[in-house]
């Protein structure tokens, strides 16, 4: 009987040892859902802030169709461009002893 005890415990070891690798290790392990949960956290995180960029984008789109001051603040940051009326002054710089020329304005 003590043999008998000796094999069903020994059995009985392997199986829980057995359980617990495929329960934390498995393709559906703890493991597994960990990384899962923290995909999709990343996940959560980068969908909202593509929600914010794109509402950001359709106020843009908005402002460029109805605002003409928008249009042309966009157009001086964005393209350097100038009004009808504004100045521009170009200068010559020195650096070191030699002279630098700026771009040509078109």
């Amino acid at each position: 009987m003590d043999a008998r005890n000796n094999i069903f415990l020994s059995l009985l070891f392997v199986a829980v040892f057995v359980v617990g690798f495929v329960v934390l290790f498995g393709e559906r392990g703890l493991f597994h859902m960990i990384q899962a949960s923290t995909e999709l956290s990343d996940l959560q995180a980068e969908n909202a802030a593509l929600a914010q960029q794109q509402n950001d984008l359709a106020r843009s789109v908005v402002r460029l169709k109805s605002d003409p001051a928008f249009v042309e603040n966009m157009a001086r940051a964005q393209f350097g461009m100038v009004g009808s009326q504004d100045l521009v002054f170009c200068f010559e710089a020195k650096k070191a002893g030699k002279e630098v020329k700026p771009d040509p304005v078109r």
